[in-house]
Formats: structure tokens, C-alpha cells, sequence
């Protein structure tokens, strides 16, 4: 993620592709009134939005955690707090790190973000672009509900209804020969599911004026 964030155009984009994780670098967060690191909010309806996909990525922290003198300080201390010398007061606790506080802010915000409403939560999991097994009518029994689930995208039924009147369209314009005796145009819908797809044919030719 950079610290300026390109247009909405390009950040849509990314919705539909198979997001593992999310890289966010130290200089992509600003020092809040409190000196804590925090993301301009553009940053953060950026993850909000990627936080809503069905799988969310992983966010990974870039360049805050501490070095290898810092991690070996944390041991020695830590070692020192299991095996104090005789005589020795409660240690002093040590301040917390500043890496820490990038990951305390990305839990905070984990809770920020806003609740799905109920359009939302019955539609953005069902109708996301994601990869998915593809169901078989013929071996599988589908139930009515997730018929109404495919009923419920009209996307897919608009562009089979274009896609068909401009076959039908063409076939009338270039005089071809007609299907059946009676001068119509013949259309097989295979897996016509609840009929939606045959209701678009005849959508369709009554539109370009072609018997079907």
C-alpha cells in the first residue's frame, strides 16, 4: 500500500483479484495527536473495503519491526527477568517498543470498521468475484433458494439477452434459413434452471420482431 494512494478507479480493481496479503510500510502511517502511528483515513476505507471480500488478505508490517541488536537486547532482559541476581529489586519495565504500537493500532482498527447492513450481508457474500467450485444440476440436487441466488445477479441474464438478440438480429439481417417449417428460429436452452434464460429468449425476439 503507498503513502499516496492512486485513483478509486485503480484501487476497484483489485477487489476482484485473488488478494493473499497487504503490504503496509512505516512511512504509509502518520503520528497521530497521541505521537502513535495512525493511517490517514483514506488508507483506512481502503482496508475497510478489502476487509469486507469474502476472503480477506493478510496485512503485513514493512520495516517497524525492530532489528536483530533490539531482539537480542529483549532476550537478554528477558533472561535476566527469569534468573535475577541475589539482591536485586523488582527490574524496571522496560517501555514498549514502537513496533508494537503499528500492531495495537491494526487491531484497533480491526473493531472500526463498520457493521455490514442487511443488504450487504445478503448480497456482498454471495455475489463477490471469487473462484468457486461449479455446481452440477445434473448429479446435484439444487435447492430453490440457491436458484434465487442465481436469479438474483440479473448481470449474467442481461448479457444472454443482448447476446441473443444480436444472433437473432443478424440472422434476420443476412436471410438465413429458418429452423422449423414454420419460419421460426429455434433456440435449445440447456439447463434452463427455473426458466429465467428461456424468458430472456422470448425477451428478446420479441424485441428484434424474429419468431422463435
Amino acid at each position: 500500500i503507498p503513502k499516496v494512494l492512486p485513483e478509486r478507479e485503480v484501487q476497484e480493481k483489485w477487489f476482484a483479484e485473488p488478494l493473499h496479503y497487504l503490504t503496509l510500510r512505516s512511512e504509509t502511517f502518520k503520528k497521530n495527536a497521541s505521537g502513535h502511528p495512525a493511517l490517514p483515513r483514506t488508507h483506512q476505507d481502503l482496508l475497510f473495503s478489502y476487509m469486507r471480500l469474502k476472503n480477506a488478505p493478510w496485512l503485513l508490517l514493512v520495516d517497524t519491526g525492530p532489528d536483530l541488536a533490539t531482539l537480542d537486547a529483549e532476550a537478554k532482559q528477558a533472561a535476566q527477568a527469569d534468573f535475577p541476581a541475589l539482591g536485586e529489586t523488582t527490574p524496571k519495565e522496560s517501555e514498549p517498543k514502537s513496533f508494537r504500537a503499528y500492531i495495537e493500532y491494526l487491531k484497533w482498527l480491526e473493531f472500526q470498521q463498520p457493521p455490514l447492513n442487511y443488504l450487504e450481508r445478503t448480497t456482498l457474500t454471495s455475489f463477490q468475484d471469487w473462484m468457486q467450485s461449479p455446481l452440477q444440476p445434473l448429479s446435484d440436487n439444487l435447492e430453490s433458494a440457491t436458484y434465487e441466488i442465481f436469479e438474483g445477479d440479473p448481470v449474467k441474464y442481461n448479457q444472454y439477452e443482448e447476446a441473443i438478440a444480436e444472433a437473432l438480429a443478424e440472422w434476420k439481417d443476412l436471410g438465413r434459413a429458418y429452423s422449423s417449417p414454420k419460419g421460426a428460429v429455434v433456440i435449445a436452452v440447456a439447463g434452463s434452471g427455473r426458466g429465467p434464460l428461456v424468458t430472456r429468449a422470448l425477451k428478446a425476439a420479441n424485441e428484434t420482431g424474429v419468431a422463435v
